[in-house]
Order: C-alpha cells, then structure tokens, then sequence
C-alpha cells in the first residue's frame, strides 16, 4: 500500500509539472508579447497579497469591535449614573448629525439676516449664497487652523470647495467667494 501511494505521488506530481509546462507553453503562445508576462494577479494583489490583505482587515475589524463594545459599554454605565437610558454606536452618530444640522441652520439663518448675499429657504433645505443654489445637507461650516471660518461644499467625491468666508483669520467678516 505505501508502495502505491510513493508512486501515485509521484505520478500526480509528474502530471502536475507537465500541465503547468502546458499551460505556460499555452499562455506564452497567446499571449501578445509586446505586454510582457501576463500579469497572476487581480487588482493589483497576488493570491498571498489577497490572502494577507484579508487577513489584515478581518483583524483590524475584529479589533475595532471590542474597542468599540468597550467603550459602548463604559458611556453606557455613566449614562445609567445619570440617570439616561442606554446608547448604541448608531444613535450617537444620528444625533451628532442632527445637533450638526441644527448648528448649521442655525449658522445659516443668522448670516441671512446680517449678509444680503445669503438667502436661506424658508423649509431649511436650500441656502443661495452669491446667486447660486446649495442644498444645505451638502454644506459643512469649517474652522482652519488659522482661525478662519468658512462654509464648504462638499463634491460628491468628498472635495470641499469654500463658498463663503464668513470670518477671515484677521477677523474681517463676510468676504464672499
């Protein structure tokens, strides 16, 4: 019986080295030769990358969960000091978004009653800054690092172009762009 499986192995390996030779002298035949060897890889990644890149990722998630759960259960704990009832991860989101929402409008409606160039929709939806239309889920009120305060609108490729400077670093107020 070992025998037979030495020599099974050794057929199959013989078998296996002839097809790779096939299927090379194939490929190598097709293959335009100007585009060099053909490339064994899908976006970029070998099979190992792949393989690495996977692995990577799973660890990185895995451990951004029980970071995540951690915490979760840590701000949890002081709201039930507080008296508040429990949070998940996505109601936090959802209510910063809101609260950024609310601060915007808030931003918005106040420069509509200071500067003639800003016009804010009476439903809250739209701002025409310089003539031009905005949805207002699009805009971001940005302070640099200067010290200036800006409103952006965000592409949909997440590039942010200034619409209005509302307060210059020297402190000079609605310069419009």
């Amino acid at each position: 019986m070992v025998q037979f499986c030495d020599r099974f192995t050794q057929i199959t390996s013989v078998v296996s080295i002839a097809f790779r030779l096939i299927l090379y002298q194939c490929v190598k035949e097709i293959w335009p030769r100007h585009l060099g060897t053909p490339a064994a890889t899908f976006l970029g990644l070998t099979p190992v990358g792949w393989a690495v890149a996977g692995t990577a990722a799973t660890l990185v998630a895995t451990l951004g969960y029980f970071i995540t759960r951690k915490t979760m259960r840590r701000i949890n704990e002081e709201r039930e000091k507080g008296g508040l009832e429990p949070i998940t991860l996505a109601q936090i989101i959802k209510e910063v978004r809101h609260l950024e929402t609310q601060s915007l409008e808030t931003i918005l409606a106040r420069l509509d009653s200071e500067l003639n160039n800003v016009s804010l929709s009476s439903d809250h939806k739209d701002v025409s800054i310089n003539g031009q239309r905005y949805s207002l889920h699009r805009l971001k009120y940005v302070v640099n690092k200067d010290g200036s305060e800006e409103i952006v609108f965000v592409t949909k490729t997440g590039r942010k172009k200034r619409v209005l400077l509302v307060r210059a670093a020297s402190g000079q107020n609605g310069t419009a762009c």
